[in-house]
């Protein structure tokens, strides 16, 4: 169940660096208003004043929907603000339309994640720094080799994407405790159970 989960880590890595979304394109025609320029400035006016009152009401809006939970994994919180960290990877590349659809694939993402995380923890599986280091040499490497990269660091590609050392270490973390433990002959019937009751949990 878990080798589908499973990738070679240059591949998983990889993804990272290499995140695409498809461009959505939108023609808007502009029409030319016939009303008088005075109108047309209160007509402006009213606008910004509008836009101005929702922008002061949207900081506290914000503050607080980032603290809403959105699911509880064995008694670990997913927050709005973990949701909203993954979807500014993206930046402005989704369509405003598609937004509730990718923030669910985000939520069911992060909560698989928790689940495979907990698994690892509950399973002892240790990964050492000295490992993590190793990989995220092996990705600097990737980075010098690719010309469209070149004489950039790896953080500032992470942050191209939108993500992080800390992201990048935990990747690297799940990818190499699950090749340990799929190492480990252990029956994927097992792993499955662990999920299924967990998830039901």
């Amino acid at each position: 169940m878990l080798k589908g989960w499973y990738k070679p880590l240059g591949v998983v890595l990889g993804g990272i660096l290499c995140i695409q979304l498809s461009a959505f394109a939108a023609e808007k025609e502009t029409k030319k208003s016939s009303e008088p320029a005075k109108k047309t400035t209160e007509t402006s006016s009213r606008k910004e004043d509008s836009v101005s009152k929702e922008k002061e009401a949207a900081p506290a809006k914000q503050e607080d929907d980032s603290k809403k939970v959105l699911a509880t994994v064995n008694g670990e919180n997913i927050s709005q603000q973990d949701v909203n960290q993954m979807l500014s990877r993206y930046g402005k590349q989704i369509p405003e339309e598609q937004i509730p659809a990718v923030t669910k694939q985000i939520l069911d993402g992060l909560i698989t994640q928790k689940l495979i995380m907990q698994f690892i923890r509950d399973s002892k599986i240790e990964v050492s720094q000295a490992e993590i280091e190793k990989e995220l040499n092996k990705v600097r490497e990737e980075i010098k080799s690719n010309p469209g990269l070149e004489g950039k660091a790896l953080e500032q590609v992470l942050e191209t994407h939108g993500s992080s050392i800390d992201n990048l270490e935990s990747d690297i973390v799940i990818s190499l405790s699950l090749e340990k433990y799929l190492g480990k002959d252990i029956d994927d019937k097992k792993i499955k159970a662990y999920f299924d009751e967990n998830k039901a949990a």
